[in-house]
């Protein structure tokens, strides 16, 4: 991974954040993109102070524009993108389908489905480039 560049959705907790800090100590610079600026900077002190290399870009994956300005970011600021972790993602309301109300469903498929294609859509064209997709679907963590 030495050198290498990652994109990491969701870097500012959880399997995003752990993805980031495995991927900086094995040599990679790491953009951390997500909604919590706070979470983000911590998680990239955390990695700076350990000696790896972190940047920070706010993006939230449901907004497509968001999407795409991050990733410009990260590649204005390595010239290129290596691997892309598409892990943002919530478990939206908790609610019988009676209860949910359509933009509480609307907005988790925004975020889980739609914010997963864009991630992909503005980062990588993929087979080309001899990109291996690995896709892990957790279930609660």
């Amino acid at each position: 991974m030495e050198d290498m560049v990652a994109f990491i959705t969701g870097g500012g907790s959880g399997i995003g954040q752990a993805a980031a800090k495995l991927l900086a100590r094995r040599g990679a610079k790491v953009a951390l993109a997500g909604r919590t600026p706070d979470q983000l900077t911590d998680v990239a002190e955390t990695i700076g102070g350990a000696g790896g290399t972190a940047i920070t870009v706010t993006c939230d994956v449901s907004d497509e524009d968001s999407v795409r300005s991050a990733i410009a970011t990260t590649v204005e600021t390595w010239g290129r993108l290596d691997v892309v972790v598409a892990n943002a993602g919530v478990n939206g309301t908790w609610a019988g389908i009676e209860e949910l109300a359509v933009e509480e469903f609307r907005s988790t498929l925004d975020i889980n489905l739609v914010g997963t294609f864009t991630t992909i859509k503005y980062a990588v064209e993929l087979g080309p480039d001899k990109i291996r997709v690995n896709v892990i679907c957790p279930g609660a963590i």
